[in-house]
């Protein structure tokens, strides 16, 4: 095999960009390019007297867990994805909504909150080291 398989797949598709190769050529030989680069990794990942992949992993993590049950852990292992995503996208939202809020202030007041040490992560302010006069508007508002 000559250059990583990205490299590979991007000349490939080049290719077709050029019109050197039909797309179902270039669809064929990607596919025989990833069954070279399955059968790599099979062979790595498969532990010693073992013949499937799949079952390889589960009995190794089965081994690492300390359990028995295959099917329980391969239960988990496909329940995990949709909790990673969720806990995730709960994570992503309340960082947007802490993000919007510090974009919609002005740039003064940043600057101030930045100053007196508040971070926009914090929802408690700290001991003011500069404080805003009563009257204080934004220099664009004037």
């Amino acid at each position: 095999m000559e250059g990583l398989l990205p490299d590979r797949l991007k000349e490939l598709w080049g290719r077709v960009d050029t019109g050197d190769v039909s797309p179902d050529a270039a669809q064929q030989e990607q596919e025989v390019l990833l069954d070279e680069y399955r059968a790599i990794w099979t062979k790595a990942l498969v532990r010693e007297n073992e013949v499937d992949l799949k079952h390889s992993l589960l009995s190794e993590l089965a081994t690492y867990l300390n359990r028995a049950d295959l099917v329980e852990i391969e239960a988990r292992c496909r329940a995990i994805g949709s909790e990673l995503r969720a806990e995730w996208e709960q994570e992503r939202s309340c960082l947007l909504s802490m993000a919007s809020r510090w974009r919609s202030r002005t740039s003064a007041h940043r600057c101030c909150d930045l100053l007196n040490g508040d971070l926009p992560s914090e929802g408690y302010r700290r001991r003011s080291l500069i404080s805003r006069p009563r009257d204080y508007r934004p220099i664009h508002s004037i």
